[in-house]
This record gives structure tokens, sequence and C-alpha cells, in this order.
């Protein structure tokens, strides 16, 4: 239908399929047929804090800005098994940092320092 290609890169293959009917595979089929490019949307800026501003921030805070750089570059929310995976560090350990408990281990700088570079190259 051509009120359905029309929709082609307006928007996600996904939001297309929803639309139209079609699965998710078929839109972006006929969209590389079609050579319409996908969709890009534009992320609003997204200011990152300060090394500085970092070292005041207790570790539940530390670890609401990284999970929000996260969801702003990845556009879904982040777990202590995803920081493991990208940070040397396993995720019992980031669970003993970033767990909501009073038994919560203080986070030294260097781990502190570790994770913000990390986060910044997102």
């Amino acid at each position: 239908m051509p009120e359905h290609i029309a929709l082609l890169g307006t928007m996600s293959d996904a939001e297309v399929a929803r639309l139209t009917g079609h699965s998710e595979s078929a839109v972006t089929q006929r969209r590389h047929r079609s050579g319409v490019p996908a969709f890009k949307r534009l992320a609003p800026k997204f200011e990152f804090l300060s090394w500085d501003k970092s070292l005041t921030l207790s570790a539940s805070s530390f670890y609401a800005v990284l999970s929000a750089r996260h969801l702003h570059c990845f556009q879904r929310a982040l777990s202590h098994s995803d920081l493991a995976r990208m940070s040397q560090y396993d995720a019992s350990q980031i669970e003993k940092w970033f767990a909501p408990n009073v038994d919560q281990q203080p986070l030294s700088v260097p781990v502190r320092h570790h994770l913000w570079l990390l986060a910044s190259t997102w």
C-alpha cells in the first residue's frame, strides 16, 4: 500500500510494523528494497557531569547519573550486569557498591574514575 511505503524512514521499522500490521523484518526488507535509509532519532544533547562533580555524589546518586547517561545513549535502563560487562568489575562487586541497602561498600576514587571514564565514552 502506498501509505505504508510512505511511512518508511519516517519512524523506526518497529513502529511502522506496529502501525501497519506487518512484521518488523518485512518492513525492514521493504525499506532496503526501496532504498530508504533507516530512521534516526535525533537525541537531545546530554551534558554528562564533570569529574569534580562526580566526586561529591553518593554512590547511589553516582549510579543514577550513570543510569541516566546509559538510558540517553542506549534507550534502555542500566543494570548492574550491564555495568559489569562493560567494566573490569564483576556484577557481585557492583551490586555491593550500588545496591540500595545499609551494607553498601564505599566507592573508591579509582573505581569511580574508571566508571566515570567508561560512561563518558557512551
